[in-house]
């Protein structure tokens, strides 16, 4: 599965760090230098690159010294707040708020990056302190000229589009919905069908690029996979389906703002498991904080041409022109 990451260079002289994009926190922070993790004897070095302060002539330590602590679903880290100049692509940005983690949970010791970048609401951070979040520091900065972003995933990659979209991208008009809330990327979804099942009472969505599957509550999910024939329920919520089906089951149907949004079983039935004749679903039942929450995560976001317009308090949805280039296939060549 297509995790949305980026490259980028921080400080002078610039250091190499890949974060991951999640539109679900509103932090940013990678590994330091001086970090060790809650496992005993892992050795963070061979797994992460890491952010030494120390060696950045640009760096500035938050005075009075503040530190940061986040909980994120699966995973938490402990980290100082500072700023830097941070390099993404042709842009630099100057005195943007960073957070080098110097304490990690086992969670990310195996993970392949080296921290994640949040692209949520100001109002969704975690440090008491007033900051500007990377798109608000891009607009003012006069680096973009509308506060935005688009993201295209595919099954072996991604792409983010500050300031704008990528038409080569997406088909057809974009739909925008409104945001509802001041802190998610979160609007209603009024009705979703699969097959012969209707569910027709409203549902909150979240979409979230630090989420791998499609999240939905337990029961939504346990009526879905009841349509599927051989589908099977794991104990944590998540499911298996016949690998043959994939390409032959129904769409899963939302409509947001009276749009009608499609996620094919291409998209919903992910990788075969140790027994090859069965995928692991992309749908999976989850309780929430919340009650009747989806979350759309990279399962959704391989179907839409996703733009997150912060300017105008709306999200945009595109069908997604698939690129041969990001397949699975083409990756494990």
């Amino acid at each position: 599965m297509a995790v949305v990451k980026i490259k980028k260079r921080i400080g002078n002289p610039a250091q190499w760090f890949n974060v991951v994009l999640d539109t679900g926190s509103s932090n940013f922070w990678v590994v330091s230098n001086d970090c060790c993790t809650t496992t005993p004897d892992y050795d963070h070095h061979l797994h992460h690159q890491k952010f030494t302060s120390q060696n950045s002539s640009t760096y500035q330590l938050q005075n009075p010294p503040q530190s940061l602590e986040i909980k994120y679903g699966t995973g938490s880290i402990h980290a100082r707040i500072g700023y830097d100049t941070l390099h993404i692509g042709t842009m630099t940005l100057t005195h943007q708020f960073i957070a080098d983690a110097i304490e990690l949970s086992s969670e990310f010791k195996d993970l392949p990056i080296d921290g994640i970048l949040g692209l949520g609401f100001s109002n969704h951070t975690k440090s008491n302190i007033h900051k500007l979040t990377l798109i608000e520091n891009m607009v003012n900065q006069k680096l973009i000229a509308h506060a935005s972003f688009s993201i295209y995933t595919q099954p072996a990659g991604a792409e983010i589009d500050f300031g704008g979209q990528d038409p080569s991208r997406y088909t057809g008009q974009i739909q925008y919905a409104p945001v509802t809330s001041d802190r998610y990327w979160l609007t209603e979804m009024t009705l979703a069908s699969f097959g012969n099942l209707t569910i027709d009472s409203p549902r909150s969505v979240i979409l979230d690029t630090g989420t791998t599957l499609l999240i939905v509550t337990p029961e939504d999910a346990k009526q879905i996979h009841e349509r599927i024939p051989g589908a099977l329920a794991n104990k944590d919520g998540s499911y298996a389906i016949p690998c043959h089906l994939k390409g032959n089951l129904p769409d899963l149907e939302l409509t947001v703002n009276g749009h009608l949004l499609s996620v094919p079983s291409n998209d919903y039935i992910l990788i075969s498991m140790e027994d090859e004749s069965m995928c692991v679903s992309g749908i999976s039942g989850q309780n929430m904080n919340k009650v009747n929450h989806w979350i759309l995560g990279d399962v959704f976001l391989k179907a839409y041409y996703t733009v997150f317009d912060t300017q105008n308090r709306r999200l945009g949805f595109a069908k997604s022109i698939k690129d041969p280039t990001l397949s699975i296939e083409q990756y494990d060549l």
